[in-house]
């Protein structure tokens, strides 16, 4: 039997259409709740304003074994800043977070996965260890930023596995296949279909693989959203909860983090002496 990871991630920022942070207060502590039962310590991909005011709340999560890492200084698109302003939002964003955590994140998701060229690079610069913005085979993407669909197109034909950019440095992108394995199609979705997404996805990931799975923190407060009238927060994190149990059955849980030591470390292996 093959051996696959698992990552449960989230991007962490201010709730939808909203200047409230309702999603970090009362969404994080129902996440909270669900995945201890399980050994699974999720990743959270977190804003660098809701750092600002929350420092003490993710400071705990850390304690806990969480693995926090960054979505950005501000919820921006990084294809829409020019290179001095990705620059500078990179350095805002690890120096506050050095200064709450004494470390440098491991790990970036550029909002909206605006990932571009020149963020990808810059970020082995500033510490960064692993990137997970890529969207392969995810062509709902397209639909959801149709202004920006050239470049939404052009990640959905990606490699849709880790891939190493630097000897220290890799781009670990979530898992799709069509649809993303993600807190919208969870909503709208079966959970039985969304549970053959996963085994179709399962299937195609290869030995020693990893399969990513995410949504926001507002996904677990009410919102005024279309897609909550068919799918209210408390079924969402009921669905969310029997999906972690049937992925948890067939895969091993693992932070980003630890899943990067570990493609770093086999590939060092495999140096020529």
């Amino acid at each position: 039997m093959k051996r696959i990871f698992f990552n449960l991630s989230v991007d962490t920022e201010q709730d939808l259409h909203s200047t409230q942070y309702t999603g970090v207060t009362q969404g994080l502590p129902l996440l909270a709740s669900v995945v201890e039962k399980y050994p699974l310590l999720p990743t959270l991909f977190v804003t660098g304003d809701c750092l600002e005011n929350y420092p003490k709340v993710f400071q705990s999560y850390k304690r806990q074994g969480w693995e926090i890492s960054l979505h950005g200084y501000r919820h921006l698109r990084y294809d829409e800043l020019n290179l001095n302003q990705k620059k500078g939002h990179l350095q805002k964003g690890v120096t506050l977070f050095k200064k709450i955590f004494k470390a440098t994140p491991s790990g970036f998701r550029a909002p909206q996965h605006s990932i571009d060229t020149d963020t990808l690079q810059l970020l082995p610069s500033f510490g960064f260890r692993y990137d997970s913005s890529f969207t392969p085979r995810n062509f709902l993407q397209v639909l959801f930023f149709p202004c920006y669909w050239k470049a939404q197109l052009k990640h959905a034909f990606t490699k849709n596995a880790p891939s190493r950019i630097t000897d220290s440095f890799y781009e670990i992108p979530p898992s799709a296949f069509i649809f993303p394995l993600t807190g919208f199609p969870l909503s709208i979705l079966p959970l039985f279909l969304f549970k053959r997404l996963f085994d179709l996805i399962y299937f195609l990931t290869p030995h020693n693989g990893i399969i990513l799975f995410y949504f926001h923190s507002w996904s677990l407060i009410p919102l005024k959203s279309k897609v909550q009238k068919y799918c209210p927060p408390e079924q969402f994190l009921k669905k969310m909860d029997q999906f972690t149990a049937y992925a948890l059955r067939k895969t091993e849980a693992i932070t980003l983090e630890e899943y990067t030591y570990s493609l770093t470390a086999v590939a060092n292996k495999k140096k020529p002496k």
